[in-house]
């Protein structure tokens, strides 16, 4: 651009300034104008199970209406416009024929979770299909639980899952403990936290089981996963404890050992399970709830993608909830279960379950 000495710019420069001024006044205008209408959309969720017809119908607070027809789906998120004020949704599908009206609030989230009526148990599973036995701790009823010895009976006894529960020494080395301190399952006193591994194998972890099993040590997470490599057993990793350097740590030790796709991550804390989730997106993650309530639904979906499987794994659920569940394609795993009477009662809909002595999946 030429400029003059004596009088500055030119018409033409000032003419040039003016349009380049323009047109970054209506770039800044329009990129905020997206960034406001993205900002303005929220999420709705609909959830059945397929093959099924939706329509859905939004009426905006001006009197507008839009309609969606979603043809064939398990689940989807649409996002719909601030404006909209109501939904209403006809549903029609292999299970259920249904018509719902939705008062729009803004801010939250809007759930189209049908009402469905659980399927005969023939319909859902045959003795072909696949459901997940896992030993809850390793075979504990004979040896002590969550050591090396009890996750070889495991495998005699007819188990390729097994169940343990992970926490950290105080110089973050990670063992299999269930509980925060070591008085229940060794001869020592103490929390784990508190002491070094190398402090924390002087202790006896076997003789309060049986005198079998005198000497037994508590095991590092890298001996645990070792054996499973030499058994193939499939771990499903319960993180009792951890920051998110000790959970990177463990994933980092699970893919060394070439188990990454062969590994289940189990908590009853959501966080712990984002951080595997953000070290390795196609993890297997399920989240421990001991009474299944409606936030638990939600708490799984933040966990899902769409390259990674989440279940839920409960202890107890309520049909209305396992429906909703089900609606939204979650698989159920339940825990602990060990009676004929408590496998009988199992929904049609779970597909695996922990148990203490009984491969569940094989007296289905």
């Amino acid at each position: 651009m030429l400029w003059n000495a004596r009088i500055g710019p030119t018409m033409q420069d000032k003419t040039e300034r003016f349009l380049l001024l323009s047109i970054l006044v209506i770039i800044t205008i329009l990129a905020a104008s997206c960034s406001l209408d993205i900002r303005a959309k929220q999420s709705l969720i609909l959830a059945n199970l397929s093959p099924t017809v939706i329509d859905v119908q939004l009426s905006t607070n001006k009197g507008q209406t839009e309609r969606l027809s979603l043809d064939g789906y398990d689940s989807e998120i649409v996002m719909v416009s601030s404006k909209t004020t109501a939904i209403h949704v006809e549903i029609e599908g292999q299970y259920f024929n249904q018509s719902h009206d939705y008062k729009v609030e803004k801010g939250h989230p809007i759930w189209l979770i049908p009402d469905l009526e659980t399927p005969p148990r023939a319909q859902i599973r045959d003795t072909d299909a696949p459901f997940t036995s896992v030993n809850h701790r390793g075979y504990n009823t004979i040896a002590p639980e969550n050591t090396l010895s009890a996750f070889r009976l495991s495998k005699e006894n007819g188990f390729d899952y097994v169940e343990t529960d992970v926490s950290f020494t105080e110089d973050s080395v990670a063992v299999l403990l269930h509980d925060n301190t070591i008085d229940r399952t060794s001869n020592g006193k103490g929390a784990i936290s508190s002491m070094t591994f190398d402090d924390v194998r002087k202790f006896d972890f076997g003789s309060w089981k049986d005198d079998a099993y005198t000497g037994e040590k508590i095991p590092s997470f890298e001996e645990f996963l070792a054996l499973c490599v030499e058994l193939e057993l499939y771990p499903y990793i319960e993180l009792k404890e951890g920051n998110r350097q000790q959970i990177r740590n463990l994933v980092d030790m699970v893919e060394d050992y070439g188990l990454s796709d062969k590994v289940t991550w189990i908590s009853f804390d959501s966080t712990r399970l984002q951080y595997v989730k953000a070290k390795t997106p196609k993890a297997r993650l399920g989240y421990l709830k001991s009474t299944v309530d409606e936030q638990s639904l939600y708490t799984v979906l933040e966990l899902r993608s769409k390259v990674n499987e989440v279940f839920l794994d409960a202890k107890n659920i309520s049909q209305d909830l396992m429906t909703k569940f089900v609606a939204l394609g979650i698989p159920v795993e339940q825990w602990v279960v060990d009676t004929q009477e408590q496998i009988e009662a199992l929904d049609a809909h779970v597909t695996g379950a922990t148990s203490d002595y009984a491969v569940v999946g094989n007296l289905l």
